[in-house]
C-alpha cells in the first residue's frame, strides 16, 4: 500500500510526461529520416511517372495531370490550356530529360514536346514524327552536341536537332513486331550515357545499345535472362542476371569480365519493365514486385535495401521512378499511389531493438563501446557500440510492476550500479548478467514515502559512485580487495528541505546541485544558492570553458564563476524551452535534447536543430536518456529509441547550395510569366508598377521549411535582415536602381557561398527622366532668360517708347508748329493784311464793304481750321466713319465758292475702325490739301471723294477731271505736294499721286490699322 501511495503522489508530477511519451509510440513517426509529398500538400496527383532535378536543383515532376515545378515550398504546376498555343498539348507525362544546354524534353504517350531554357514556352514536336502506335510513351534515349535521340516505340530512333528542331530519322528497329516489341533496361541521364533495350518480355532476348551512331545489336545466343543491366562507366556495364551478377564490356555485354561476389535472390526481381533506378553516385535500386536490393558501385555489391523501415511492402509495387537532388537525398517517385517520399542519409545511428515499444529511461556506457538502457516498468537491455541489440539483464519481476531502473552508471569497468524509482538499489555485473541488491546502501526513509522519483548518479572515480537522495548526496564505494563490498558516506545536505534531481562534480571539487526550484554550488563545505529564478533544473554540465551549464523546463541557464553571463531559450534559436539535458562533443559544441528534437549550440552560440525529418527517433526525447561514451559518442534516448552519433561524422552534404529566385509578382500579377523566375537577373518596372513581391529558394530540398535567409536591398536598406525562415519580400518603392541581396542556408546553417543578386529598375515618369530634367532645366533658363530679356526688353521699350514719344511729340510740336504756321498763321496773315488794307481804305474814305466781307470769311475759314484741329487733337482714337464724314462736311463748305464743282462721295468702311489721332490729324491736312488744289488749280468740274477699309488698312482716294499735271515735273514756288508727301512719309502713311496732262489727277492716302 505504501509503494502505491507513493507511485499515486507523484505520478502527476514526474511521470504524466512518460504518459505522453508512452501514447505517441502507438503513431510515432517514422525512426528514418523520411519526408513525404502527396496531393495534400500541393501535389498534382499521387501518381508519380518521372522525377528530374535540374541544373539549378529544382524538381520536375511528371503526372496524369500535368507537368509540375517544385522548389522545396511551392509546386508550379503546367496543363493544357487550349486558349494559349505555348502550353503543353496535353496533361499526362511520362518522361523528362534535360540536355546538357539546359532544355528539357517532356514526353507524353503520344507527344513530345521541347521546352527550352528559361523559357515556360512549350513547342509540340509530335506533328514531325510518324504517329504513335504502341503502348508505351517516347522517351529521350540519347543526346549529342547537336541533337537529342527520342525512341519512337517499336518504330525507330529519331534525332531532333536542338536548335532547329528539325527532325530526322537516325536508325530502325530490323525484325521488330508490335506484338515483341522493345523493352528499355537504362534510363539516360546524361549526355555520355547509352540507351540499353532488350527484345521480347521474357527477358531473354537480344540486347540493343543505343547510341549517336545507331543502334548496335547484341545476339543472346544462349538465352541469358537478363534481369538489370546497369551502365556503371562509359565502356563498361553490370548484367544482372537471374544465376549471376557480372562485369562487362559494352562493346561485348554477353562475355563475363568479373563475377560479383554476392547474393540475391532472383526471384524477386520480377518486375517486367522496371529499369534500374539511381539514387545516388554510383548507387541504383532493383526493383522488384516484393523485394528492393541496392547495387553500391563503390563496394561491387548488391545488398538487401531494408525498406520496411522507410514503407510498407504493400508500395514496393508501385515504386516506378527515383531521383537523386545534389545532397544526397532519393525521392522515390509511385505509380499508382503513393505520392513521393524521400529518403535522407542518415546522420544519427538508431538503436535496433527488439521491441520498439519499450521507453527507453535511463542510458550507462561502459569502456567496451556496450551501451545499457533502462526501460521504463521493464528490464535494462544490452547494445553494441553499432547500436544492435545483445542482451537483456533480467531485474526482479516483483520490482518491475512499479519500478523501473531510473539512474545507471558504471562503477568500474564491469559493474553497473542502478537505481528502481521504488528505492531499489542493484549492483549488475555486465559480463555475467548477474544482478545483487543493493537497497541496503539507500538512506533509512524518514517520511512515508518509500522512495525517490528523481535520482542522480555520478562516477567520481573507479570505484565510488556518488547518488543523490532526497535533500542529500552520499557516496558509496566498492572494497577494492574484491570481496565486493560496499561503503556510503554523506556527502553534503542541502540547508533546505529541496529534492534533488541532479548533481554534477567537476575536476576543481566544485559540486553543482540541481532541485525542482533552484541551483546550487557547493564548495569548501559551503553552499551557495545561485542567481536564478526559481526553475525545476533537469541536467548540469561543464563546458571547457568554465562555464556551467543548467538545462531546465524554461531554456539553458549558463553561469561562469557562479553568475549569470546567458539564458538560450527558443527565441535565441532552441526548438523547444523544455530541455532534458546537454551533453559536449569532442569540438566543445554542446548538444541539447528537448521535447522538439536535438540542437547544437556552437562556441558563438549558435543553434541548429535536428528533427526527426533528420533521422531523429522522433522529436521528444526523455529526462534521463543521456549519456557520452568513453570514445566521443553521444547517446540520446527517445519515446521512439535511442539515437547515438560522432560530431564530426555527421554525413556531409557537400557544397553550399545556391539560392535562386523562384516567383516574382508586381502588384499582385506575375511578372513575365512565360519566364523561369531563376533566369530573370533584372527587373524593369515603370514608376506606377512598383510593388513588388520576391521569393526565393535554397537548393537543399531536405528539410526545406528549415531553411533560413538573410536579405538586404541596397538603396533601400542599408543593413542585411536578420536570419529568417520567410523565404518572401515585398517591397513598394520609389523610382530608382537597386540591388536586392539575398543569402540562404541550409536546415544546418550552412550558407551560401554567394549571394543571390537581383536588380530592380523603378524607371521615373517621363518628367523625372534626366533627359526630362535637362530639358526642364534647359526651358527654366531659357524662361529665366525670357524673364530677364523680356523685362530688359520692357525697360528698353519703354525708354524707347519714352524717347519715341518724346520724339513724336517733338515732330508733332514741329507738324503743329508747322501746320499753325502753313495753316492758321498764313490765315491769320492774310487777315492782318486784310484789316491793313482796310485800315488805309478807310482813312481814304474808300468803299469798304467788300473788304469787311472778305475778312468775315477769312475769319470764318481760320475758325473752321482750328475746330478742326481741335476735334481731331481732343482725341486719342478717331472713329473712321467720323473721320470721313468730317473729311466730307469739310469739302463740302470748301467748294461752295466753286459753282461749276460738283462733289461726288463713296465709303465702304468696316465698323470698329479707328485712327491714332496724330496720324488723322496729318491724313486731314493732306485731304484738305488735295481738296484744295483740285478746287484752286485744277479747273476741274467734278470732286470724288472715296473711303473703304479692310482688317487692316483704311484708304482715302480724292479724284478730279481737272488739267492734270505731270508728277515728274517740279514747279517752283508750289509746296502743297511736297508737303503732302512729307507729312505722309512722317506719319507712316502711304501716298499715292497719279495725274497727267488733261487727265485729272487721283490721290490715295492709305493708313494702317
Amino acid at each position: 500500500m505504501l509503494i502505491i501511495k507513493y507511485i499515486t503522489r507523484y505520478i502527476r508530477i514526474f511521470l504524466l510526461p512518460v504518459m505522453l511519451c508512452a501514447a505517441s509510440l502507438v503513431c510515432g513517426q517514422s525512426p528514418y529520416p523520411l519526408t513525404e509529398y502527396s496531393t495534400e500538400n500541393g501535389l498534382s496527383l499521387n501518381s508519380v511517372n518521372d522525377l528530374l532535378f535540374d541544373k539549378q536543383g529544382f524538381l520536375w515532376i511528371a503526372t496524369a495531370d500535368g507537368l509540375q515545378k517544385f522548389d522545396g515550398y511551392r509546386f508550379q504546376t503546367f496543363r493544357h490550356d487550349e486558349s494559349d498555343k505555348k502550353s503543353i498539348p496535353e496533361n499526362a507525362m511520362f518522361g523528362i530529360y534535360e540536355d546538357m544546354d539546359g532544355n528539357l524534353w517532356i514526353t507524353e504517350r503520344a507527344h513530345i514536346v521541347f521546352k527550352p531554357k528559361g523559357s515556360m514556352e512549350f513547342t509540340d514536336l509530335t506533328p514531325a514524327m510518324p504517329a504513335f502506335t504502341f503502348k508505351f510513351p517516347r522517351y529521350c534515349v540519347g543526346e549529342t552536341d547537336s541533337t537529342v535521340l527520342i525512341i519512337n516505340y517499336p518504330e525507330a530512333v529519331y534525332a531532333v536537332n536542338k536548335t532547329t528542331l528539325k527532325i530526322n530519322k537516325l536508325c530502325s528497329f530490323a525484325g521488330i513486331t508490335d506484338k515483341e516489341g522493345i523493352f528499355m533496361l537504362t534510363r539516360v541521364h546524361s549526355k555520355d550515357e547509352s540507351s540499353w533495350f532488350i527484345k521480347g518480355t521474357d527477358k531473354t532476348g537480344d540486347l540493343y545499345a543505343i547510341t549517336a551512331d545507331g543502334i548496335r545489336q547484341f545476339q543472346n545466343t544462349h538465352k541469358i535472362k537478363v534481369l538489370f543491366l546497369v551502365p556503371e562507366k562509359k565502356d563498361s556495364l553490370l548484367i544482372i542476371t537471374d544465376k549471376i551478377a557480372y562485369k562487362a564490356s559494352v562493346h561485348d555485354p554477353f562475355s563475363v569480365s568479373q563475377i560479383l561476389l554476392t547474393e540475391f535472390n532472383a526471384a524477386g526481381f520480377d518486375n517486367v519493365y522496371m529499369t534500374p533506378r539511381r539514387v545516388g553516385v554510383g548507387k541504383y535500386f532493383l526493383i522488384g514486385t516484393r523485394e528492393i536490393w541496392l547495387y553500391d558501385a563503390g563496394l561491387q555489391k548488391i545488398i538487401p535495401f531494408p525498406y520496411t523501415e522507410y514503407f510498407s511492402s504493400d508500395l514496393i509495387r508501385y515504386l516506378h521512378v527515383t531521383a537523386t537532388d545534389g545532397h544526397e537525398n532519393s525521392w522515390l517517385g509511385y505509380n499508382g499511389i503513393g505520392g513521393i517520399k524521400v529518403i535522407s542519409p542518415k546522420k544519427f545511428g538508431l538503436f535496433k531493438r527488439p521491441d520498439k515499444n519499450a521507453l527507453p529511461y535511463s542510458l550507462a556506457n561502459d569502456g567496451e563501446g556496450k551501451t545499457f538502457v533502462g526501460i521504463y516498468l521493464g528490464d535494462i537491455e544490452v547494445y553494441d557500440k553499432d547500436g544492435l541489440f545483445l542482451r537483456k539483464i533480467k531485474l526482479p519481476e516483483a520490482d518491475k510492476k512499479f519500478g523501473s531502473p531510473r539512474a545507471l552508471a558504471m562503477i568500474d569497468s564491469s559493474t553497473l550500479i542502478a537505481k528502481s524509482v521504488i528505492d531499489r538499489l542493484y549492483e549488475i555485473d555486465t559480463h555475467t548478467g548477474s544482478v545483487r541488491s543493493l537497497t541496503h546502501l539507500l538512506p533509512l526513509n524518514t517520511d512515508s514515502v518509500p522512495g525517490e522519483f528523481e535520482f542522480g548518479m555520478q562516477k567520481i572515480r573507479d570505484g565510488e559512485l556518488w547518488f543523490s537522495y532526497r535533500n542529500s548526496i552520499y557516496s558509496i564505494e566498492k572494497d577494492i580487495s574484491g570481496k565486493n563490498r560496499y561503503s556510503r558516506r554523506l556527502i553534503c545536505t542541502l540547508p533546505l528541505k529541496d529534492r534533488i534531481n541532479n548533481f554534477f562534480r567537476n575536476d576543481k571539487g566544485q559540486l553543482w546541485i540541481g532541485t525542482l526550484e533552484r541551483l546550487w554550488c557547493y564548495e569548501n563545505n559551503d553552499f551557495k544558492k545561485m542567481p536564478l529564478p526559481p526553475v525545476h533544473i533537469k541536467h548540469i554540465n561543464q563546458r571547457q570553458d568554465g562555464t556551467v551549464w543548467a538545462t531546465t523546463m524554461d531554456g539553458i541557464f549558463i553561469l561562469k564563476d557562479k553568475k549569470l553571463v546567458r539564458q538560450l531559450n527558443t527565441k535565441d534559436g532552441l526548438p523547444n524551452s523544455f530541455v532534458y539535458a546537454v551533453l559536449f562533443d569532442d569540438m566543445d559544441n554542446a548538444w541539447v535534447s528537448t521535447n522538439r528534437g536535438l540542437a547544437k549550440i556552437d562556441a558563438d552560440y549558435h543553434i541548429t536543430s535536428y528533427s526527426s525529418k533528420e533521422g531523429l527517433q522522433g522529436d521528444e526525447f526523455n529526462t534521463r536518456g543521456y549519456n557520452k561514451g568513453s570514445d566521443g559518442t553521444l547517446y540520446f534516448a527517445g519515446v521512439n529509441g535511442i539515437n547515438f552519433f560522432k560530431s564530426q561524422n555527421l554525413v556531409s552534404k557537400g557544397e553550399p547550395s545556391k539560392t535562386m529566385l523562384t516567383g516574382i509578382e508586381v502588384n499582385n500579377q506575375p511578372y513575365l510569366k512565360n519566364l523561369q523566375p531563376e533566369f530573370i537577373e533584372t527587373v524593369n518596372l515603370p514608376y506606377n508598377q512598383n510593388n513588388i513581391r520576391l521569393s526565393f529558394a535554397n537548393m537543399d530540398l531536405t528539410v526545406p521549411e528549415k531553411n533560413q535567409y538573410k536579405f538586404r536591398l541596397k538603396g533601400f536598406q542599408p543593413d542585411w535582415t536578420l536570419p529568417q525562415t520567410n523565404n518572401i519580400v515585398q517591397y513598394i518603392l520609389p523610382p530608382g536602381e537597386y540591388q536586392l541581396y539575398v543569402l540562404g542556408a541550409n536546415y544546418e546553417g550552412v550558407w551560401s557561398k554567394e549571394p543571390l543578386i537581383v536588380r530592380i529598375n523603378i524607371l521615373p515618369p517621363w518628367y523625372q527622366t534626366i533627359w526630362a530634367k535637362i530639358l526642364f532645366g534647359l526651358l527654366a533658363l531659357v524662361v529665366v532668360g525670357g524673364i530677364f530679356y523680356s523685362i530688359s526688353r520692357n525697360r528698353y521699350k519703354k525708354k524707347l517708347r519714352k524717347l519715341q514719344m518724346e520724339q513724336e511729340v517733338q515732330k508733332e510740336k514741329e507738324r503743329l508748329s508747322r501746320d499753325l504756321h502753313d495753316n492758321l498763321g498764313a490765315q491769320i496773315t492774310w487777315l492782318s493784311n486784310n484789316i491793313s488794307q482796310v485800315e488805309t481804305a478807310r482813312q481814304q474814305q474808300q468803299p469798304l464793304e467788300q473788304k469787311m466781307n472778305r475778312l468775315k470769311e477769312g475769319a470764318g475759314e481760320l475758325m473752321q481750321t482750328l475746330r478742326e484741329t481741335i476735334w481731331i487733337l481732343n482725341k486719342d482714337q478717331v472713329s473712321a466713319i467720323d473721320f470721313f464724314d468730317k473729311l466730307v462736311n469739310h469739302a463740302s463748305k470748301y467748294i461752295e465758292g466753286y459753282p461749276s464743282m460738283q462733289l461726288q462721295t463713296e465709303e465702304n468702311i468696316l465698323a470698329g475702325i479707328e485712327l491714332n489721332s496724330g496720324q488723322a490729324l496729318q491724313l486731314f491736312r493732306i485731304c484738305q490739301e488735295a481738296v484744295t488744289n483740285a478746287c484752286k488749280h485744277a479747273q476741274a468740274n467734278i470732286l470724288a471723294i472715296n473711303a473703304s477699309s479692310t482688317d487692316s488698312h483704311f484708304t482715302i482716294t480724292i479724284t478730279d477731271d481737272g488739267k492734270g499735271f505731270d508728277t515728274n515735273t517740279e514747279n517752283p514756288g508750289h509746296y502743297g505736294l511736297q508737303n503732302m508727301k512729307q507729312r505722309a512719309e512722317e506719319s507712316g502713311l502711304q501716298l499715292n499721286i497719279e495725274s497727267s496732262p488733261g487727265m485729272g489727277s487721283t490721290i490715295t492716302i492709305s493708313i494702317q490699322v
